[in-house]
């Protein structure tokens, strides 16, 4: 009774243990085709080219997905970033001229930056504002050279000068 009772529930689990196995097998296949179907959606967005419009007429151009500072340093224009593109320092500055719907939204990082170095309504950090989508015209609001007293006195330096605020009186 005991001997046909331990071969019974041998058997048992040796069928369980065969669902078992098809079970992960099929989580494991579907797990792969998800992470398959997102990194295809991945590539064709990353894939797909934009353009960004600067003051002076030039032409940025780089990928789905990549901020405004870094296109500018992929298309060799002239662009401050003092803390290298981190969101800390406010020198990357632009004033979105259109297409604010193809950038993303600010997020908690970069509204603290434009409110303390008081950005105007309209403006975003270069380095914070991923690219959507064509159309985007921004235009740089301090220049190439800005260095950290830019960063530590942001409303001393004007984009139309070609030196900080207080250099210009003297």
């Amino acid at each position: 009774m005991i001997v046909e009772n331990v071969d019974r529930i041998a058997k048992i689990t040796r069928e369980l243990g065969v669902y078992q196995w098809r079970a992960i097998y099929v989580y494991a296949a579907l797990v792969a085709a998800a992470f398959c179907f997102l990194a295809v959606r991945i590539l064709r967005d990353r894939s797909r080219p934009v353009a960004v419009g600067y003051d002076g007429d030039i032409q940025g151009r780089g990928r789905y997905g990549l901020s405004i500072l870094e296109i500018s340093r992929l298309s060799d224009i002239p662009h401050a970033h003092v803390c290298s593109g981190r969101g800390r320092c406010g020198t990357c500055r632009v004033r979105v001229d259109a297409g604010a719907d193809r950038l993303s939204a600010p997020e908690g990082l970069e509204r603290g930056t434009l409110a303390r170095v008081g950005a105007a309504a309209g403006e975003r950090l270069a380095c914070q504002a991923l690219v959507l989508g064509d159309g985007v015209q921004v235009t740089r609001l301090l220049p190439a050279y800005a260095d950290a007293t830019a960063a530590q006195a942001p409303q001393e330096w004007r984009a139309d000068r070609a030196v900080p605020a207080a250099e210009s009186t003297t």
